[in-house]
């Protein structure tokens, strides 16, 4: 089974949430992909906003 796991970070004061699918980080399964196309911004992503993710948000479930 696989395993999907939520970690907050701060970054410049702000909370993110890193997301990790079997103990490797989606930004990086993500940027393994993009290199084909454009290295210089490949997995430049600081990761989903807390309030996008976690309750009361419902983005994850089931609303945008």
């Amino acid at each position: 089974m696989d395993e999907i796991k939520l970690v907050i970070k701060t970054i410049d004061d702000q909370d993110y949430t890193d997301i990790y699918i079997n103990n490797k980080r989606l930004v990086e399964i993500l940027r393994e992909f993009e290199l084909q196309y454009d290295s210089d911004i490949a997995g430049l992503y600081r990761g989903l906003p807390t309030d996008v993710v976690f309750l009361p948000s419902r983005h994850l479930l089931d609303q945008v």
